[in-house]
């Protein structure tokens, strides 16, 4: 994550694109959502959601950044406070300018809405790396800033698409009914007299209905199930291949409800941890694992005076569980 002197030196030279790259901005826009949800719900240590009702909202946004400020903004610092100020005042200034006439003859109800929420977000993703308990958490804004540095747009959203079917939003029709009623619009704006438009899929209640059925059929280890039969229920839910590859469902779908400890998973498949032997069957599989991957990383480094190639450059591995075991908040939390 950028810090708040580099973010304000970039400024100086910076101009927004003229140049849409729509799928690269609505991505970044996506991964900020599902990490905003992400954190809300570890820190109060429950999901938001588990149950097929649940439909991602612009209410639910805001709710879950009330959430993060409220439990994890602690910053007290003036001098950090001070240089945020002024960065904001950096960030309207540099902006405005660089819309040109696109701000002062546009729609400024919208462009005003899109300035607002870019630099809240910039400023809330570095003043969220000054919380106390930053490194418990996933910056939740870091796809959120790369929008506006690196796609160079500033942006806004609604989960009503027809809300942007003006500023030239367009919805593709082969969506099923499943995926149709799950939409999240995008509307982005560069130094171009159009915006630029897009949409995702709601995926967070995706997730939750393949968590429903998972606990319906697979709520312990020894129930365990395949890839194959979860990309079949989301076939039979309507989901086509052409909207969700089956890569999409396992990076989409499945890798995140494991990343968030919904669900675990072994060498007979994957299922929904309700117990402690669900944890420990899940925790031993990737274990197994972490042990092969560990044994090759170190034949790798036995290698590396045969090629003459630094020792450094192949212990990464050692540095990689140092430092996990350092930013360990306990001791019992450290990898060994």
């Amino acid at each position: 994550m950028e810090n708040i002197a580099s973010v304000s030196n970039a400024l100086d030279n910076f101009e927004l694109s003229t140049d849409y790259r729509v799928k690269n901005y609505v991505k970044n826009f996506n991964s900020h959502v599902d990490f905003l949800i992400e954190t809300t719900s570890e820190i109060n240590k429950a999901s938001i959601a588990k149950d097929k009702k649940f439909t991602f909202t612009d209410a639910i946004y805001w709710q879950c950044e009330a959430s993060i400020l409220e439990n994890l903004d602690d910053v007290t610092d003036s001098e950090v406070l001070g240089k945020l100020d002024d960065l904001e005042d950096k960030l309207y200034s540099k902006l405005i300018s660089s819309l040109g006439k696109f701000y002062r003859n546009g729609d400024r109800s919208w462009i005003d809405k899109m300035l607002d929420m870019t630099i809240q977000n910039t400023l809330l993703g570095l003043k969220f790396e000054y919380f106390s308990a930053s490194n418990r958490y996933r910056n939740p804004w870091t796809e959120a800033t790369d929008i506006l540095l690196d796609n160079r747009l500033i942006y806004t959203f609604s989960d009503d698409v027809d809300h942007l079917k003006d500023l030239g939003l367009k919805i593709s029709d082969k969506d099923s009914n499943e995926i149709a009623r799950k939409l999240v619009g995008v509307a982005g704006k560069g130094n171009k007299k159009d915006f630029a438009t897009g949409y995702f899929r709601d995926l967070t209640a995706l997730r939750n209905m393949l968590y429903n059925f998972l606990e319906s059929i697979a709520d312990n280890s020894a129930k365990a199930i395949k890839k194959e039969l979860i990309v079949k229920e989301i076939r039979d839910m309507g989901v086509k291949p052409e909207q969700l590859t089956d890569n999409n469902i396992q990076s989409w779908l499945i890798d995140p409800l494991k990343q968030t400890n919904r669900i675990g998973s072994n060498k007979d498949g994957y299922f929904v941890i309700n117990t402690g032997s669900d944890l420990i069957a899940s925790y031993n599989s990737h274990f197994e694992n972490f042990k092969g991957f560990y044994r090759t990383l170190e034949r790798h480094k036995r290698l590396a005076e045969k090629f003459d190639v630094p020792i450094e450059k192949l212990d990464r591995h050692h540095k990689f569980v140092g430092d996990q075991n350092l930013n360990a908040e306990d001791p019992e939390d450290s990898l060994f």
